[in-house]
């Protein structure tokens, strides 16, 4: 069987990274990831000319003042959707529309003719099919129930099929802190989540965003492999309300790319790094443990070196020093024979970066 050709790049132009609407950490490693696959952004663009060519397409482009030329196989032109209303005679029904085209509706679905009511991509709202549902399900009860329930796309999921996927619910940073809220955020790489490494693909990130003072969970946004896959848990907290120390605390399987969630509540309070100090008796046979952060710090401070690193996982050895969290000296590290001794007790010092 002849090998398929290996694919054109493609070029995506006019936007400075891909997804603006999606957090800014997000849309970077996405481009970044992009651009691993041949896939150029340009960004900050003006059209000058497009013309038909041998090979298929040249587009004149104007960048930082200079013209340029981007030559294709093929163009697409993705300017947005529009509501299909027409033809459908609202004008005569005395139903208003907005200045889109789209069905005007309030939050119970209501048009602006008494007991008619629109749901889904007509009215210009929220352009998902699950969502297009979850309206005609509030219209069709409001019509029979005296308009009692209303539309709340607060906890509403966004998924892109990106490589890797893009999943997004609740606010963004810059929403949240537009909406008043003191604002905490925390970004968890993929290369701390033990699914990924696992599956040998640490692309992406975990954002979270939460009040500084109720703690809140406000918005979940992950870029991961499986991504899509995980969002609804994230949905799910925020509509029930439910802190980073909640979503911290809450048991989570491992190896699951959900498990992300809970170590991306974590670095809220212990940061990004966890360091693991065990004493160890001969073959390293695990005794009790102690997780922090500040121990990292601690270390870097120490004559340490890496020993050997298994992935996101180094063995370190420290020669001299005192290890310490807070004002609690844990104990005493000294260097005898190549291990690590805690308070004289043989055994090792393993950091999880």
């Amino acid at each position: 069987m002849e090998p398929l050709p290996a694919p054109s790049p493609t070029v995506e132009v006019n936007m400075a990274e891909p997804l603006p609407e999606a957090e800014p950490e997000i849309g970077e490693a996405l481009a970044g990831y992009l651009a691993d696959e041949g896939i150029a952004v340009l960004g900050d663009l003006a059209y000058d000319a497009v013309r038909r060519t041998a090979g298929g397409v040249s587009l004149t482009v104007r960048r930082n003042g200079r013209d340029e030329t981007v030559t294709a196989e093929q163009i697409l032109v993705a300017t947005g959707r529009t509501a299909n209303t027409e033809g459908l005679g609202l004008a005569e029904a005395g139903i208003a529309q907005t200045p889109t085209g789209a069905i005007a509706v309030d939050d119970r679905m209501r048009t602006s003719r008494p007991g008619v009511y629109a749901a889904g991509d007509v009215t210009g709202r929220d352009q998902f099919v699950y969502m297009a549902a979850y309206g005609a399900r509030l219209a069709a009860r409001n019509a029979l129930n005296g308009d009692s329930l209303r539309y709340d796309n607060r906890t509403m999921p966004g998924v892109v099929f990106t490589d890797p996927q893009v999943g997004s619910v609740g606010l963004t940073e810059a929403r949240a802190r537009a909406a008043g809220h003191d604002v905490r955020t925390s970004v968890l790489t993929l290369d701390n989540v033990p699914r990924a490494l696992a599956a040998r693909d640490t692309r992406g990130l975990i954002k979270l965003v939460a009040d500084r003072s109720t703690r809140r969970l406000l918005g979940a946004h992950i870029l991961a492999p499986e991504g899509a896959d995980s969002i609804q848990t994230a949905a799910m907290a925020i509509r029930c309300d439910l802190t980073i120390d909640d979503l911290s605390e809450t048991i989570f399987p491992y190896l699951t790319t959900v498990e992300g969630l809970k170590l991306a509540a974590q670095t809220f309070t212990v940061g990004a790094q966890r360091v693991v100090v065990g004493q160890a008796s001969a073959g390293q046979q695990s005794g009790a443990f102690v997780y922090s952060a500040a121990l990292a710090n601690q270390l870097a401070g120490i004559n340490s070196q890496v020993l050997r690193s298994y992935s996101s996982l180094d063995i370190y050895n420290a020669d001299g020093g005192t290890l310490q969290v807070g004002s609690s000296i844990l104990g005493s590290l000294t260097l005898d024979a190549g291990a690590i001794n805690v308070n004289g007790a043989g055994g090792t010092v393993l950091v999880e970066a």
